[in-house]
């Protein structure tokens, strides 16, 4: 393996490890910043935006995102038993504005 894509595979376990320690008691959401992930992942948030557009196309995680005069983005991680389930909920309830985050 070559050094980049060694060091882009530890940057990527490294933030989904920050993910799952960020997420709520429950273990289906996690609302932190790519700031607050990026310091507890031990990387710059561009790092972090760059491995969570890996792991969305993974489907890892399912990001979504509110721009309704406040800013509220939110990750859904997929392992979870009630992901499915609330992803397709959000989507119910919200219709349009909600969507997946495309710039992570």
């Amino acid at each position: 393996m070559r050094p980049v894509a060694f060091r882009r595979l530890l940057r990527r376990n490294s933030v989904t490890l920050a993910v799952y320690m960020l997420a709520n008691d429950g273990g289906l959401l996690c609302h932190a910043s790519n700031l607050e992930i990026a310091k507890a992942a031990g990387c710059s948030p561009a790092m972090v935006r760059e491995a969570l557009s890996g792991l969305v196309s993974d489907r890892v995680f399912e990001v979504f995102d509110w721009r309704d005069g406040i800013s509220t983005r939110f990750i859904v991680l997929r392992d979870h038993p009630e992901a499915d389930a609330f992803i397709a909920e959000v989507r119910e309830i919200y219709g349009p504005h909600s969507r997946r985050a495309k710039d992570v």
